[in-house]
């Protein structure tokens, strides 16, 4: 056994690793059902912030679009940028959701808030959206309190 087979050996290199169960769940992509120029009730399914040193850091959120019912009908993600003009809409969204003690808050701190963000309702006002390849999307126009969504959806 020559040197290099004793330190991989030592070093565990020539066992085989177990692969991490993964899987994907292919019903959040959006079906067309979502329409521009609507409200719905939405609930953040996911967040995180992403903090980059020479840009505009800011928030990815995926929301849950639901029916009044509460069955979902797709999937919007969207960026929430931490710019000073952005901060609008962020606060939009803390008022939506009910954290409004956090729009008040001098010294926020964005991971505490991606952790918190997931599972709390929203209420959105959706939009067409010009894509650079000519298409149009349905994107979150804004975000609003939710008893201003048409019809029951609370």
């Amino acid at each position: 056994m020559t040197e290099i087979d004793k330190l991989k050996e030592k070093l565990g290199k020539g066992k085989a690793v177990a692969r991490p169960k993964v899987t994907l769940d292919l019903t959040l992509v959006d079906n067309g059902e979502i329409e521009a120029d609507k409200t719905y009730l939405g609930k953040i399914f996911a967040a995180r912030f992403i903090h980059v040193e020479e840009k505009t850091s800011k928030f990815d959120i995926c929301v849950e679009v639901l029916t009044p019912e509460g069955v979902r009908i797709g999937i919007i993600n969207d960026y929430i940028y931490t710019s000073i003009r952005a901060r609008t809409r962020l606060r939009d969204l803390l008022l939506s959701i009910g954290f409004d003690s956090d729009t008040k808050n001098p010294s926020l701190d964005p991971f505490d808030l991606a952790e918190r963000l997931p599972e709390n309702h929203c209420g959105i006002l959706t939009r067409d959206a010009l894509q650079k390849d000519g298409s149009y999307k349905v994107e979150i126009h804004r975000f609003i309190p939710i008893d201003l969504i048409e019809g029951d959806a609370q």
